[in-house]
C-alpha cells in the first residue's frame, strides 16, 4: 500500500467545462506523528465534498455532537464548509492511511442524494475495493 500514497491532482479542467462529474483531487495520505486536523467550517479556498475512505489505522469524524472512529473500511462524505471536523488523534499508535477524492460544490444535488440515504457516514467492506 506504501506505493500508492501521494495526492494526484486532476490536470486539464479547462477541456471539459461542462462534465457533470468533475474530480479536483485525490489521494492515498498516511497521517502518523504529526499534528492532522482539519475544521471545516473555514478551509480559506478549499471547498466542495470531500469524500475519505479509511483503508489502515484509525482516525476520527466529528459532526453534529458526534465523534465517529474512522476504522478500515468506513469513510465520510461532508460539505466544506459546514461545521465537521477530522483528524488523528495525538497518540495514534499506528498511521492512518485513508483514500479521499475532492469534487467540486457543483455536485450539490448528487451529494445531498447520498447523504439521505447514508448519512454522513460509510461502511464498505475492505474485500469489495
Amino acid at each position: 500500500m506504501e506505493d500508492l500514497i501521494g495526492v494526484y491532482g486532476i490536470l486539464d479542467l479547462d477541456h471539459w467545462p461542462n462534465a457533470p462529474f468533475l474530480l479536483l483531487d485525490g489521494g492515498v495520505e498516511k497521517r502518523w506523528k504529526e499534528p492532522y486536523a482539519f475544521h471545516n467550517t473555514d478551509r480559506g479556498t478549499y471547498s466542495g465534498w470531500l469524500m475519505q475512505y479509511t483503508l489502515s489505522g484509525t482516525g476520527w469524524f466529528e459532526k453534529n455532537g458526534k465523534t465517529y472512529e474512522m476504522r478500515p473500511g468506513r469513510g465520510f462524505l461532508c460539505q466544506i464548509p459546514e461545521n465537521s471536523r477530522y483528524y488523528l488523534h495525538p497518540e495514534s499508535e499506528e498511521p492512518w492511511i485513508f483514500l479521499y477524492f475532492h469534487f467540486p460544490t457543483a455536485l450539490f444535488p448528487f451529494c445531498l442524494f447520498i447523504l439521505h440515504y447514508i448519512t454522513s457516514i460509510f461502511f464498505i467492506p475492505m474485500q469489495f475495493c
